[in-house]
């Protein structure tokens, strides 16, 4: 049996409030019924989506992110700027950031050797975001535009800085109501 997971780290809870009041105004000034805006409670930083992964392979797994985890100290981590992916007329996901940091891109490069195993094809890029909306692709191009602009006005806004002191494996269960996570095991960084 196959379970759709990724690897992520979470943010503190004063970081995800000012990026649920960030998401309210923009809800307030783009309101757009092809945006589906993403439940702040599920709010995460992806560091590895592994997609359906075989039961059988989680105890490797399991051990590689332990070890991988005990190579990384707990750090600080900046979430700030907002973006989007896409084009301004064709706008596909709105995101915040965060301030570069060769910490997470160490832990980011541990978890892609942890993960290596699996043999996944690996954008060897890694754009540190956190999705707050997906736009539908039928969006009208004005309104495309607008998110563009409204993002770009905000590009510079700073959300928080959370201390990172662990990895998570969470489960994706798809369901017609949007995913609901599960949090199959916690990897503290030493």
């Amino acid at each position: 049996m196959k379970k759709r997971l990724f690897i992520a780290v979470k943010l503190n809870e004063t970081t995800i409030n000012e990026l649920r009041l960030f998401q309210k105004k923009l809800t307030r000034e783009l309101p757009f019924k092809g945006i589906r805006w993403v439940d702040p409670g599920l709010f995460h930083l992806t560091l590895q989506f592994l997609g359906d992964t075989e039961e059988s392979q989680l105890p490797t797994l399991i051990s590689n992110l332990e070890s991988a985890a005990s190579k990384v100290k707990p750090f600080e981590l900046s979430v700030e700027g907002s973006g989007f992916f896409g084009s301004n007329a064709s706008v596909r996901v709105l995101w915040a950031g965060t301030r570069p940091s060769s910490e997470l891109r160490n832990l980011f490069n541990e978890v892609i050797l942890a993960t290596a195993f699996l043999r996944l094809e690996q954008d060897p890029r890694f754009s540190p975001h956190l999705t707050l909306a997906r736009v539908a692709d039928w969006l009208p191009k004005e309104e495309s535009s607008r998110i563009a602009q409204i993002i770009t006005e905000n590009k510079a806004k700073v959300f928080g800085v959370t201390k990172i002191t662990s990895i998570y494996l969470i489960e994706s269960v798809l369901n017609p109501a949007g995913p609901v996570y599960k949090t199959m095991k916690i990897f503290d960084l030493v």
